[in-house]
């Protein structure tokens, strides 16, 4: 990416870019035909992002190119390492690409190159202890991306895996709402976990996703 700098030569920077478009699920009798679209990619480079240790935010930008209300800077330590964001449909129609959401989200390699040098990454062997699945299914707010209630799981201390099987709206979810299914992979690299403890932990998530985007527990 060229930055202009007047008159002066302009400024190139080298960025990891990734595009996100179409439908969200493989085409499935369990799956909607929700597509892609800004909160799925802040969503994804979230969970990217603190896979490598990066603590990352995220604040309200503004760009033209850029849907107004769907952009964001991605910030770390105060500092910006890339953009997120919806395009804007009159840059899609440009491009006569399809009239659904395109996502496009940009990372300052150098910077990012930086972060991961001060970070303190470790590796740990698999467990050997045998692990314990649960299905989750959450009715969520509707802006809520998936990808940031997979983070917040993934963060639990016993949760080994996470993963999304299910998407659904309509009869019996509340307007405004969606409903979403993961199947938690609960284990432990020292014991084999109880089943009293794998229902504590589940008790615990659901009490954290209450309180950070506003999940319940679907009926």
């Amino acid at each position: 990416v060229f930055t202009s700098q007047g008159e002066q030569l302009p400024q190139e920077t080298e960025v990891a870019a990734a595009v996100m478009a179409g439908r969200r699920w493989d085409p499935s009798w369990l799956a909607d035909d929700s597509l892609l679209d800004f909160y799925d990619a802040k969503g994804t480079v979230g969970i990217v992002l603190a896979r490598l240790g990066i603590d990352a935010t995220f604040e309200p930008a503004d760009d033209p190119s850029f849907h107004p209300g769907r952009c964001a800077r991605i910030m770390a330590d105060q500092s910006p390492l890339g953009l997120v964001g919806e395009v804007h449909p009159d840059v899609r129609d440009r491009f006569d690409l399809k009239p659904q959401p395109v996502a496009v989200l940009e990372l300052n390699l150098q910077e990012l190159e930086r972060r991961l040098s001060q970070t303190d990454r470790q590796v740990k062997s698999l467990s050997r202890y045998p692990a314990a699945t649960r299905d989750l299914a959450l009715v969520i707010p509707a802006h809520v991306a998936a990808g940031d209630v997979q983070e917040i799981i993934s963060r639990h201390r016993l949760v080994e895996q996470v993963e999304l099987f299910d998407v659904y709206s309509g009869d019996n979810i509340p307007a405004g709402t969606r409903s979403l299914a993961y199947h938690v992979q609960f284990q432990s690299s020292e014991r084999t976990l109880t089943t009293e403890e794998v229902n504590r932990s589940l008790q615990g998530l659901l009490r954290t996703l209450e309180q950070q985007v506003g999940a319940s527990l679907r009926s």
